[in-house]
Formats: structure tokens, C-alpha cells, sequence
């Protein structure tokens, strides 16, 4: 099992830096794009995608107004944007040199959606979305393979 997105795992973060292209735009991170496809109006968008860090991406992203149908996109935008990310020879070969370990995306700050959050408080519980949508890709790519 790999629990923690950091270190030598740290290409499975949504911060890690390495472009990528997905939908014809130069992307940072993952974090920079899934941040901006939150956002309803493009003066938002653009800003988001742009801004230096993941971190600030994600800080104004908590800060925009959310499309309509947001709830209902957002793991398959995410999906989108891990099979983007992962085109990328060198990062698809890490995921696969992963092998069939399960990937979980622990965390202490609180996100039970995306990760599992290990702190005593949240009892180590969480959907694990975002390790889920890691295997998937995994799978996929091995697939291709055969």
C-alpha cells in the first residue's frame, strides 16, 4: 500500500509540478487545472491557471463561484485531467512502477472526499476519490500495454 503522496510518490500529488498539457492549455499541476475547471466565469479561470503555486491555485479556487453542475463533473474533470497528466512518459512509468500496490492519498488535513485523513479526529477514514482515480488510470495504461 502507498498512503502518502510524498517523497518518492510525490508525482501521484495534485501539486506536483510537471506540465502537462490537457484541452490545448499548458497546465503546472493537476491542482492548477481542476482548481480553474471549478470556476463559472473565465475572468476566474484564466487567473487560476496562471498563478504561481498549487496552494494559491487551490485558495482561489475555494474562492470562486462553482459551475451549476460542479457536484456532479467534478471526478470525472478530475479523471480527465489524471489521463492528461499521465500521457507523460516518464510520470506514466512511475504509475506503472507502482504495480499493484494501492494507492490511497492520505492526508491530515481533513479531506475525506479526495483522501483519507489519518488524523485521530477523522479516525482514518475517507472515499479515497483521488487514489481510486490513480488505479483506474494504472489499469488503463496496462492495458494498453497488452
Amino acid at each position: 500500500m502507498i498512503d502518502s503522496f510524498d517523497k518518492e510518490y510525490s508525482f501521484l500529488s495534485n501539486f506536483y509540478h510537471k506540465n502537462f498539457i490537457h484541452k490545448n492549455m499548458i497546465c503546472k499541476t493537476s491542482e492548477h487545472i481542476f482548481q480553474a475547471a471549478k470556476a463559472m466565469h473565465v475572468d476566474e479561470f484564466v487567473p487560476i491557471l496562471n498563478t504561481e503555486t498549487p496552494g494559491k491555485a487551490k485558495r482561489m479556487g475555494s474562492k470562486v463561484e462553482l459551475r451549476s453542475d460542479w457536484e456532479e463533473v467534478k471526478i470525472q474533470v478530475m479523471e480527465s485531467i489524471i489521463n492528461s497528466k499521465f500521457k507523460d512518459i516518464d510520470l506514466r512509468q512511475k504509475l506503472l512502477d507502482t504495480e499493484d500496490e494501492e494507492l490511497i492519498e492520505g492526508n491530515y488535513w481533513h479531506d475525506r472526499f479526495w483522501g483519507v485523513c489519518k488524523c485521530d479526529s477523522c479516525g482514518n477514514e475517507g472515499r479515497n476519490e483521488l487514489g481510486k482515480i490513480l488505479m483506474k488510470e494504472r489499469k488503463k495504461i496496462k492495458e494498453l500495454q497488452v
